[in-house]
């Protein structure tokens, strides 16, 4: 499952874990830390071997450093292209639900007050140069911004519309 910060990610995998009965792996619980200290790339591509050695799971994350790891052995990828307003919409309120109630996400119990600003630069970001989802995908088609289902063949599907 791969999208831009805040686009609902890892609450989709999670749930798609659930109902096919697999395991549910998350890259950020997986890279960061304690203290958001980020792992070195040897031993974040170990942990996520270790994560994904089973036969089926459901993996949440945008890691160019383990996709080589992950996307030969999917047989399906998910990409949540929302637009831009929905996707700061609900990256807003998880950040002040946080903020105010104290939970934490997955990243070792932390909360950083720092949340909002880097994700909006991460938006800002991707909004100005946001490349296809997977090699091989091409352009990107403007008509619809539903998630797109990556499928044996490199086509793309995108609410009835095909792009090879």
């Amino acid at each position: 499952m791969v999208g831009a910060t805040g686009a609902g990610k890892s609450t989709l995998a999670r749930r798609l874990a659930h109902g096919l009965g697999v395991d549910f792996v998350e890259l950020d619980a997986l890279f960061w830390g304690p203290g958001w200290a980020p792992s070195e790339p040897a031993a974040f591509r170990a942990r996520v071997e270790a994560a994904t050695a089973g036969p089926a799971w459901v993996v949440a994350g945008n890691y160019g450093a383990v996709r080589d790891l992950l996307w030969p052995r999917a047989d399906t990828i998910v990409w949540l292209d929302y637009p831009f307003p929905l996707v700061l919409g609900r990256l807003t309120a998880r950040t002040l639900r946080r903020g105010i109630t104290g939970e934490v996400g997955a990243r070792h119990g932390l909360v950083s007050p720092l949340a909002l600003p880097l994700a909006l630069h991460d938006l800002l970001a991707l909004s100005a140069r946001i490349p296809p989802p997977f090699p091989g995908a091409g352009p990107r088609p403007r008509a619809s911004r539903s998630p797109a289902i990556a499928a044996g063949g490199g086509g793309v599907a995108r609410g009835g519309m095909s792009a090879h």
